[in-house]
């Protein structure tokens, strides 16, 4: 009887552990799939990005990415675009290589769909003061789409900007310095201008004047496109003998012979020299 009444404590405990274990495992199961089922409505949601961006179909990419949505390009800026930035990037480029997007790879982690792809297109219009070649053009990317509350708001990309020049015939090659100008080296260790002394130099076709204005405490100047073509993304920097950098200034587009105002506050300052310079191009992030 003893016996028996073991055997049968031994069969309960058993089917006990057996059975709370089969629940932790159903349990886990369950939130396996319900992840698996998320992911999959992520990637059906990237997916339909992908198609608007594919057709140039603005209300759909509306309707897909959130109000707040950002785009990080490339994925380090840290002047993301917004929603309206990349309606009119996405206009730009259907005007330009009458583009298409094809999906090659898509993984999807969390709240996270990431999608290897491939643009094709053909050159059309003019873009980044390159006209209209009617060459083909294709290049990879990667992108990284983040989603919450079914819609897209935030993606983070990165493609092969140099392969696209050089498809379009642009060659890569050291810079030359050209009389008149300096290299990066010979900019940051250029003269030292006392406070009363006058900046006076060309930089990339950019001649930059500028002074110390003692009265409000500012460095004052102007900036000139001395060149016959249009110099992107200007900006002054200036260098103080006590190690503060002011600047640079906001970028802006200079046309042929076009002359601009700039000013950088030094107030509080305490300095004996200082060095200024023009760049221009594009940024150095």
């Amino acid at each position: 009887m003893k016996n028996l009444l073991l055997v049968v404590s031994l069969v309960l405990l058993l089917c006990f552990t057996f059975g709370c274990q089969n629940k932790a495992e159903k349990a886990e199961l369950e939130k396996f799939r319900a992840q698996a089922k998320v992911e999959e409505q992520n990637k059906t949601i990237a997916n339909r990005e992908w198609e608007a961006w594919s057709k140039g179909d603005f209300e759909t990419f509306k309707e897909v990415v959130a109000a707040e949505y950002v785009w990080y390009f490339p994925s380090g800026s840290t002047k993301p675009r917004s929603r309206e930035e990349a309606i009119e990037t996405m206009k730009m480029i259907h005007n330009v290589a009458d583009a298409t997007f094809s999906i090659e790879e898509m993984f999807a982690a969390g709240n996270r769909v990431i999608v290897r792809y491939i643009m094709r297109g053909v050159h059309r219009g003019e873009w980044q003061g390159i006209p209209a070649t009617g060459k083909k053009i294709e290049y990879s990317g990667i992108m990284i789409h983040r989603i919450e509350n079914g819609k897209v708001v935030e993606d983070r990309e990165e493609f092969d900007m140099l392969g696209i020049y050089q498809q379009l015939g642009m060659e890569l090659k050291p810079k030359e310095v050209e009389q008149g100008e300096h290299s990066e080296e010979e900019e940051e260790s250029g003269p030292q201008i006392s406070k009363e002394g006058t900046y006076d130099d060309v930089r990339k076709g950019v001649r930059l004047i500028m002074s110390f204005d003692t009265e409000s405490s500012s460095f004052i100047g102007t900036v000139e496109n001395v060149t016959e073509k249009m110099i992107s993304r200007v900006r002054v920097e200036v260098h103080l003998s006590n190690g503060t950098e002011l600047g640079p200034t906001e970028p802006f587009d200079l046309a042929p012979g076009k002359k601009e105002d700039v000013k950088l506050s030094a107030d509080g300052q305490s300095f004996i020299w200082w060095r200024a310079h023009a760049e221009s191009g594009a940024s150095e992030y």
